[in-house]
Order: C-alpha cells, then sequence, then structure tokens
C-alpha cells in the first residue's frame, strides 16, 4: 500500500527496486570529498573486514581481490585487527584467539 497526500501515485513515490529494477547492495558515506582513493580503499577494506568479523580470505572475496593482495594491503595500510593478533594477519580458524593444540 502506498499512501500520498496528493492524491496521485508518481514514479518517485515508488521504491527503487520498482523504478530501476534493482536494489541497492549497501551503502558508502563518503565524510570527506577531500579523501584520496588510498584512503577511500583503506575504509572500505576495514568495513569489508568488520562485516565479515576479520575473515580475510572471506573478504578477499567480497573485494573481488586475492587473499594474497588483500594482505600486501593490510601490510601497506598499517591495518592490524583492532584488540589482537601480531600483525592482524593470523589464520582465519580461530587461532587468532591464541588457542593452540592441545
Amino acid at each position: 500500500m502506498i499512501l500520498d497526500e496528493g492524491g496521485t501515485i508518481g514514479p518517485e513515490d515508488l521504491p527503487d527496486k520498482i523504478r530501476f529494477g534493482h536494489s541497492q547492495k549497501g551503502s558508502l558515506i563518503i565524510d570527506s570529498p577531500n579523501m584520496t582513493i588510498e584512503e577511500l580503499e583503506k575504509e572500505y577494506i576495514l568495513k569489508v573486514l568488520n562485516y565479515t568479523r576479520w575473515q580475510k580470505k572471506r573478504s578477499s572475496e567480497l573485494l573481488g581481490i586475492n587473499a594474497s593482495t588483500l594482505y600486501r594491503k593490510l601490510i601497506a595500510y598499517g591495518i592490524e585487527k583492532p584488540g589482537g593478533g601480531r600483525d592482524g594477519m593470523d589464520a582465519d580458524d580461530g587461532s587468532e584467539r591464541g588457542e593452540q593444540a592441545a
């Protein structure tokens, strides 16, 4: 149901999925138009890492890059997992929590 105070429903009243035939996957908010491409890339990598809970293999898949490329970018940008890990690049199998096999 669509309610419109003007009495006429126009295209602008319809959801984007109906208007354009697709829905937006997400949003990227750029706080400052003065950011460089490198700064934008770093912010986006951090957003994807947080979304995947720092699963780097999954993050690289979502970013559309090889895992080795993601690792190089993490080093280049000095990105580390908050609150743990030597360099933020431990395996994605739970070993980040410092667990060892018995």
